[in-house]
């Protein structure tokens, strides 16, 4: 049996023109990059201003966390809220309380709602995608 050439092989029928697939394939990284860039990730490291608070969402466990971050040449607190969800979240309230030490890293999402008097409100939240705490 002699060995098969380059020549000889020839292209799957399911291949794209040489043209073609420069363009596909070039097209959809810099739409995903486009949507990701417009993402602002946080990193900050406070203490729990509150106990966390827990409530089920669609019956997924869902975190709320007030952070107290001291910021550098500041006299004053900078406070930010923090969404946590899923078995982080139920982490959380088992090893937790006011005062405990905590990592985030998440990005921010601001949102509106309709308060209690009937006010139109917005308010940013960071939703955290990584959350650290010392082991005590």
């Amino acid at each position: 049996m002699e060995p098969i050439t380059n020549n000889e092989l020839k292209s799957p029928t399911f291949a794209l023109p040489e043209d073609s697939m420069e363009s596909n394939v070039l097209s959809k990284p810099q739409t995903s990059i486009k949507k990701q860039s417009s993402r602002v990730d946080e990193t900050f490291y406070g203490r729990l201003g509150k106990d966390p608070k827990l409530h089920y969402t669609n019956n997924k466990p869902v975190c709320t966390l007030n952070v107290a971050v001291n910021s550098y040449g500041k006299q004053v607190a900078d406070w930010k809220r923090v969404i946590v969800w899923g078995s982080d979240a139920k982490a959380i309230m088992e090893k937790l309380k006011k005062g405990s030490q905590i990592f985030v890293k998440g990005h921010k999402k601001d949102r509106s709602f309709l308060g209690d008097d009937q006010e139109m409100r917005s308010i940013t939240e960071i939703m955290a995608h990584l959350i650290g705490f010392p082991v005590a």
